[in-house]
């Protein structure tokens, strides 16, 4: 029971970094996914899954020695600004105090409960997950006509690698190799599922806020709001978990002060000018992650391989 709870933890922390301002306002997906067909969205959850896998057996079997310091160094600078982007997003929406009050309970979520981060996306993605799915459900109609779009299903699937990348890094650790089949597994279809539900909810709304204002035109716009401060939620405590493990030399108190300050400061600049900038920077860093990992993940086998048969020779 225990296993099959962190296999959950896991694949739900994953799914967790995916959501966030944009997924939940809606915007996003009709972005990339506007005019798709179900295809599109089937292989950006296949090219999901699939990567967390691949993060997984990195976290694993491979060693970074003192490339960590430099990469964990990248990860609290990027994912501080990313952090700060969702604060922006959610300050635009809600005002500043609402802002403050989130980006502190995650900041407490993150240092003062025990892996924080797994524990509340293990909560927070499955209600998303659900309030969607009842908006969808209370829908009339819903069409999911298009075409094949291989390009924005694969764009919108790497947004986020660079943080999924830190965080399944970490996870890799303690699971075995059938454990982590499975969290891609999970991933696959929770993401499918994301996606799929959401691509039919925006479908013909015309606002900014395409998912707030079906749910809106349904009586649902309390259920709107409580998906958008989940999805964003969600997404901070893993950008706060990235950042705290570059900021383990400094006392609890004061590193989550640092982080919520700076990400906070961030959160003032313009935020359509805040994701305009940071987000082509991170799908570059996603992208090279990627192919990083399978260089890393090839040439451990290839050296185990060897290994194998100079033992069998000898």
């Amino acid at each position: 029971m225990r296993k099959t709870l962190e296999i959950f933890k896991v694949a739900f922390l994953y799914v967790g970094s995916l959501v966030g301002a944009g997924f939940a306002s809606g915007n996003e997906i009709r972005l990339y996914f506007g005019g798709s067909d179900i295809f599109s969205v089937l292989l950006s959850a296949l090219f999901c899954g699939g990567t967390c896998c691949l993060f997984l057996a990195v976290g694993k079997n491979v060693t970074f020695g003192k490339i960590k310091k430099v990469l964990d160094l990248v990860f609290a600078v990027v994912s501080i600004i990313s952090a700060g982007v969702m604060l922006a997003s959610l300050n635009e929406l809600s005002g500043a105090i609402p802002t403050i009050i989130i980006s502190l309970t995650c900041i407490v979520i993150v240092y003062v409960t025990s892996n924080g981060a797994k524990k509340f996306c293990l909560f927070a993605v499955p209600v998303i997950m659900f309030l969607i799915t009842l908006v969808f459900f209370n829908r009339d109609n819903y069409s999911f006509a298009g075409k094949f779009t291989p390009v924005s299903s694969i764009t919108y699937a790497t947004m986020n690698l660079f943080f999924e990348f830190g965080l399944m890094y970490e996870q890799g650790k303690n699971l075995s190799s059938k454990q982590s089949i499975f969290v891609g597994l999970i991933v696959f279809l929770s993401t499918f599922i994301l996606l799929f539900v959401m691509r039919c909810i925006i479908d013909g709304a015309d606002s900014s806020l395409p998912f707030v204002q079906s749910a809106v035109r349904l009586g649902l716009g309390f259920t709107a709001t409580v998906t958008m401060y989940l999805a964003i939620s969600s997404t901070l405590v893993g950008c706060f978990t990235l950042a705290k493990n570059y900021f383990s030399f400094m006392p609890s108190s004061v590193a989550g002060a640092c982080i919520a300050c700076l990400s906070l400061t961030l959160a003032t600049i313009n935020f359509d000018k805040m994701v305009s900038t940071v987000y082509p920077i991170i799908s570059f860093l996603g992208i090279l992650l990627v192919m990083l990992s399978m260089l890393f993940i090839t040439i451990y086998y290839l050296k185990k391989y060897k290994v194998k048969n100079l033992i069998k020779n000898n």
